[in-house]
């Protein structure tokens, strides 16, 4: 699908996620904090909603997999539970650590789920699980990874193994980097944009590692 036919398309998808939320556009933006400019710009096809924008109506229940490709319900709640796929939560890591400091954190409760093939899964080796995605935060990766696209992480591994992108913890937030393994035991942590400048840890226990990315999708940009 071309970016213009996916402006279109979601346009009449934003829509219809509201109306299914009983909300007036104020209702809706008084809620999640968007601006109205931008929900009308979005609702009228003038603008394609970046992955901070889609983390709003995640965090009201809407299944992104419908907003992304239409297919499946349009809220998380009715997802079904068994139909050959599996269904990747995302993970706000900024709410989750501010909850855990208050003694409420429920690392278990998804606030949207892409859904995966199970067959594409088991013909890489991924576990059912152990798959969570993240919202990119920063241009430092691009083009890879541009900002706001989403990742899919695997967090079975917890230890660096080769070289690779993989998703670290920076300040609570998850950030996406490439690393690159030297022979004195540390690492270079590689940014695909030039304008970053890499880093050098002298070792990978330095690393906070979330696990190691395995998917993009990078059709949505501000």
């Amino acid at each position: 699908m071309s970016s213009i036919n996916l402006k279109e398309v979601l346009g009449d998808r934003l829509r219809h996620a509201r109306h299914t939320l009983a909300m007036t556009q104020k209702e809706w933006c008084e809620a999640s904090g968007m601006k109205l400019p931008s929900l009308r710009d979005y609702e009228l096809c003038n603008r394609t909603p970046g992955g901070e924008a889609l983390s709003l109506y995640a965090r009201a229940g809407i299944n992104l997999n419908w907003l992304l490709t239409g297919e499946g319900p349009v809220q998380i709640n009715d997802l079904p539970k068994d139909d050959g796929r599996v269904y990747v939560d995302f993970s706000d890591f900024t709410m989750r650590q501010n909850e855990a400091d208050n003694g409420s954190a429920d690392t278990h409760s998804p606030m949207a789920s892409l859904a995966l093939s199970r067959q594409w899964l088991d013909a890489r080796g991924l576990r059912d699980g152990s798959l969570i995605f993240v919202r990119a935060p920063d241009a430092s990766m691009s083009p890879t990874v541009r900002p706001g696209w989403l990742v899919v992480v695997d967090v079975s591994v917890d230890k660096i193994r080769g070289d690779g992108i993989y998703c670290l913890r920076v300040d609570g937030d998850p950030s996406i980097k490439r690393l690159q393994l030297d022979f004195s035991g540390g690492a270079w942590v590689r940014n695909d944009n030039q304008a970053y400048k890499d880093q050098h840890v002298d070792s990978l226990d330095k690393l906070p590692l979330i696990g190691k990315a395995i998917l993009t999708c990078g059709e949505l940009q501000d």
